[in-house]
């Protein structure tokens, strides 16, 4: 028993350790999402007054929501977040002696549309929000 007290910390902090590890990979909001989402991608393939809800879909997979509006026309929210993690650390050693070894950088983008479309389904506008912390 004396022995199980002294390695249950370890392989707590040695399986906590991994998880830290790898949740600082990049992730994003909706890992199967069409990686064309971004503000570049939607100028040079967008058209107002011409695009279609089906052309949309095409390009930039289905939207996060939808809204109805009482005439009948839709408006698509689409929202992309990611997380990066850069540089060296020592989770293990962040763990066990409370001090980090080497530096850590995170940054995190996000990416959020809002498209309204007509009753034929013919884009009338869009609005395009990134941000990059």
């Amino acid at each position: 028993m004396e022995i199980m007290r002294h390695i249950s910390p370890v392989v707590a902090g040695l399986v906590l350790s991994t998880l830290v590890f790898t949740s600082c990979t990049t992730a994003t909001s909706d890992p199967g999402a069409p990686s064309r989402l971004t503000a570049a991608e939607i100028k040079s393939r967008v058209i107002v007054d011409q695009t279609t809800k089906v052309e949309i879909m095409e390009l930039f997979g289905g939207p996060n929501e939808k809204k109805v509006n009482e005439d009948g026309s839709e408006v698509w929210f689409y929202e992309r977040i990611s997380q990066s993690s850069s540089g060296k650390s020592s989770f293990l050693f962040i763990l066990i002696a409370g001090a980090t070894s080497g530096e850590s950088g995170t940054s995190a983008r996000s990416f959020m549309m809002t498209m309204n479309f007509d009753l034929r389904g013919v884009l009338r506008k869009y609005a395009i929000r990134e941000s990059q912390y």
